[in-house]
């Protein structure tokens, strides 16, 4: 992929470029590629992004609703910043969700709760994103915003109970998502 900045599975996760910035360099990394396969092979490249979520973790607590495949998306919130874990059964969705590991992992929570994703509507996108794939993403962004925007004290907690105590996950069945309290056991820990 001559040309191509592959420093996404260089950089994951450090926060340092903007949400933004990552973004402008994914879509603009994707239209140097005019060849369907190329663009598929560049959003696999980004698998490696992902921070996993083991098998025994994928329960239906943090199964995405939504997807035509199985998904399953495991947010916390650690000093300010979303640490963001997803896993999938299919190598296409493992790969944007790479890219939406890439671009939103270790971000402040104001930032990921602001943030108007462009990549979903881009035009050379389509091929790749039929319409369970883009309602499938689009459910995960927008879990991935809210819990940014309940998490940074936006918006107050709503539909989402404690399960025992303040230090015990946070789970929200209609949204399919696996919500962690930041504590005392979690801060500083990346």
């Amino acid at each position: 992929m001559g040309g191509i900045s592959m420093s996404a599975q260089h950089e994951s996760g450090n926060g340092a470029a903007s949400i933004e910035a990552r973004e402008d360099e994914f879509l603009g990394n994707f239209e140097l590629l005019d060849d369907t396969l190329l663009q598929f092979e560049y959003i696999l490249s980004f698998i490696g992004d992902l921070n996993a979520i083991p098998e025994e973790d994928r329960t239906d607590d943090c199964k995405v609703e939504g997807c035509a495949s199985n998904a399953w998306l495991i947010l916390e919130a650690r000093n300010g910043r979303l640490k963001l874990s997803l896993e999938s059964d299919s190598l296409i969705i493992e790969g944007l969700l790479g890219a939406l590991t890439w671009m939103l992992d270790t971000q402040p929570l104001e930032d990921v709760a602001a943030w108007q994703p462009r990549f979903l509507k881009h035009p050379q996108m389509k091929p790749h994103l039929n319409s369970d794939r883009s309602h499938g993403i689009a459910s995960i962004v927008k879990a991935i915003q809210a819990f940014c925007k309940v998490e940074s004290g936006e918006e107050a907690r709503s539909g989402c109970s404690p399960a025992n105590d303040a230090t015990s996950p946070i789970r929200c069945r209609n949204e399919g998502v696996q919500l962690i309290r930041e504590t005392s056991e979690t801060k500083g820990i990346s």
